[in-house]
């Protein structure tokens, strides 16, 4: 049986909170001098696509909920 020192105690974080978002690519957004102010703040969970617009035309179609699809890029 292994000893306190050698197995220390798990160490738990909430990473949910303080996460901002923006739909699309952005180069350089991998920067942490990036600026993202303009980006809308969210929490996690989060599902950017449930915000629509609905669109039939929308390549996931029926299987997506006719819900956009596309990149997005997450920031902490």
């Amino acid at each position: 049986m292994a000893d306190a020192e050698s197995n220390p105690p798990r160490i738990r974080e909430n990473f949910d909170l303080g996460w901002k978002f923006s739909r699309g690519d952005f180069l350089g957004a991998q920067i942490v001098e990036f600026s993202d102010a303009n980006w809308k703040n969210v929490t996690f969970p989060h599902d950017w696509s449930i915000e629509g617009p609905f669109d039939e035309n929308e390549p996931a179609a029926h299987c997506g909920g006719y819900l956009p699809t596309g990149i997005g890029w997450y920031r902490r």
